[in-house]
């Protein structure tokens, strides 16, 4: 589910009505981003780019934000939503995630 504010979640859309669309088991992707190193002598310098690392979040399982896992977003917010294919990458991440609780 994509929302207007540009947040992507990932989970079981459980009920949608007129005002809201519930969701249930939610995951999000967060990303972090290492920065930029430079090595190397006064003659030559090495940079390496940052690197950009993403972690699947499932959300209500952190120790500030613990939740039911279940999440209502107000329809109007809400810019799409898709079924997402069985062998999506993010699906495996989630499918692999839920193995290894």
């Amino acid at each position: 589910m994509k929302l207007a504010d540009g947040n992507t979640f990932y989970g079981h859309i459980s009920r949608i009505t007129s005002d809201e669309i519930v969701m249930e088991d939610v995951y999000s992707i967060e990303l972090t981003e290492n920065k930029a190193e430079i090595s190397g002598s006064q003659n030559f310098q090495l940079q390496t780019p940052p690197q950009k690392i993403y972690n699947l979040v499932h959300r209500g399982t952190n120790l500030t934000n613990k939740t039911d896992n279940q999440m209502t977003v107000n329809r109007a917010s809400v810019m799409f939503w898709e079924r997402l294919a069985k062998d999506a990458q993010v699906v495996s991440l989630i499918e692999k995630a839920k193995e290894q609780k």
